[in-house]
């Protein structure tokens, strides 16, 4: 129990924001060390761990180059956009993310948890705060509308595919009115494929990020 209570000590009581607690304080938040707990510990980490090398995933890597002119020409373009320079808090190019499309600055404060700028177009695509940076360069690749004001975002969502209706459901509701949900939808899963047209995904990033990862049902995003 000593070496399950070391190992507990080491990874909850660290300065982790999300696994972070205070000594003796278990994961549950409860008092004391709970050997039943440490299968969920390791089920977020795997699950972080998912999210965090989503980036990479992709194709984005740390900015390489940073005379690049291509780089230099985008860095200027967020800077007037954002009224922002070099100086602003943490901005660093050493943090940059570049991939085949696009760049990512990690120019970030209340609400915003960064921005691209895409290479060919030189648009400048600004990230919200409900989800992070990895969260939000996933759902752009995939397609999904991540503008500002949730009247611009609008996908067309097709169900194609379902293993798990159960957690299909939970799914649908993080993005779905709960009554039109019930009373329209559930009945007709069993008539696939389903499309929902002009749907606001954007609450809805980290469930189907999820579902992706666990293959709770096969969708796709137009």
């Amino acid at each position: 129990m000593k070496k399950f209570e070391d190992w507990y000590r080491e990874i909850v009581e660290s300065k982790d924001e999300i696994l972070g607690y205070p000594s003796g304080v278990c994961f549950c938040g409860k008092e004391g060390y709970h050997l039943e707990c440490q299968g969920r510990i390791l089920k977020v980490k795997e699950d972080r761990n998912y999210i965090e090398s989503l980036p990479s995933s992709l194709g984005y890597s740390v900015l390489k180059d940073q005379t690049d002119r291509e780089f230099i020409d985008a860095e200027k373009i967020i800077f007037e956009k954002l009224n922002v320079d070099a100086s602003y808090e943490n901005y660093s190019r050493d943090k940059v993310l570049e991939g085949a499309i696009a760049y990512y600055f990690p120019i970030c404060w209340i609400g915003s948890s960064g921005h691209l700028v895409i290479k060919n177009t030189h648009e400048v695509v600004s990230f919200g705060s409900y989800i992070g940076k990895s969260e939000h360069i996933w759902a752009y690749h995939y397609g999904i509308s991540i503008a500002s004001l949730g009247k611009d975002r609008k996908n067309d969502f097709t169900i194609c595919k379902i293993n798990d209706e159960e957690n299909t459901i939970k799914v649908l509701n993080s993005f779905l009115d709960a009554k039109t949900l019930i009373s329209e939808i559930v009945p007709r899963l069993n008539n696939l494929p389903l499309t929902l047209n002009d749907v606001d995904l954007y609450f809805g990033i980290q469930d189907l990020l999820k579902t992706k990862y666990e293959n709770w049902f096969q969708y796709k995003i137009s």
